[in-house]
């Protein structure tokens, strides 16, 4: 049963599996499209329907083969709640539930080693990003104090208040019209380009950059957390081997002395 099991991991199957959830995410982008429903509905929901019993049935097999360290490996967790979701009745409170059935495209994580790092990355870099949000919150409050008692009287669509402050502020970052506010402001305030020019610095220039090193770091660090459990698995692959001979050699033994002593 269990070798039975086992073929749902052959690089075959998991093709399959891969190209099933990229035409399951198609399928559900259409079926958002109302005219398209009204003409191919019934063939669209039958598809979704298969969809979901195949990938039922991968599960089911992935439990049957790995039964208890099914549960211990957190992206088969992962992909058993995706899929237990996509079993969740059209109706009710569970209808809620239904309509993420999008989320079944997120199963293409769990299917790429790729993806699986980038994923671990973010996971690995949570503290870091953290701390610095707190920094990056910090360096928004100071310059949204400072630009609410320097322009909070002369322009005061952008500094009127400390949340509009902030929120000229979070523009700026974006850099999406920041030219046209700093000249308004110049105008006024002939050198509130300092301000302007030192936020931005700051912000997009600074800030950004140690948002990505944190990331890329992670990235590296994921990476190489990955090819030390590959090396941890074909260690323990080489000795399952060198077990294997050994018994080998042990029966072949074995075997030669009952074939001497039936010759005698």
């Amino acid at each position: 049963m269990m070798n039975f099991c086992n073929i749902v991991f052959h690089k075959r199957v998991q093709q399959f599996i891969v190209a099933l959830i990229l035409f399951n995410a198609i399928t559900l982008g259409l079926a958002t499209n109302l005219s398209i429903m009204s003409k191919y509905g019934d063939i669209i929901n039958l598809l979704d329907k298969i969809t979901i019993y195949i990938f039922t049935l991968e599960i089911i097999l992935r439990i049957g083969a790995k039964r208890s360290s099914f549960f211990k490996d957190p992206w088969s967790i992962f992909d058993f709640i995706i899929v237990a979701i996509s079993l969740a009745p059209n109706s009710g409170v569970f209808s809620i539930l239904r309509s993420l059935r999008v989320i079944r495209v997120l199963r293409l994580i769990s299917l790429s080693s790729n993806l699986k790092v980038i994923v671990n990355a973010l996971i690995i870099s949570v503290t870091n990003i953290f701390w610095l949000t707190i920094l990056t919150a910090i360096i928004y409050y100071i310059f949204a104090v400072i630009g609410t008692n320097l322009y909070q009287k002369t322009v005061p669509e952008y500094f009127s208040s400390l949340s509009d402050s902030l929120f000229t502020l979070f523009q700026l970052t974006t850099l999406d019209g920041w030219s046209d506010l700093a000249r308004k402001t110049e105008a006024i305030h002939p050198h509130s380009t300092v301000f302007f020019v030192l936020f931005i610095l700051i912000s997009v220039f600074v800030v950004l950059n140690l948002f990505i090193a944190v990331l890329v770091q992670g990235v590296n660090d994921a990476a190489l957390e990955e090819k030390s459990e590959n090396k941890d698995q074909m260690k323990s692959l080489e000795q399952h081997d060198e077990e294997l001979l050994k018994r080998i050699y042990e029966l072949e033994n074995k075997i030669d002395l009952l074939l001497k002593k039936l010759d005698k």
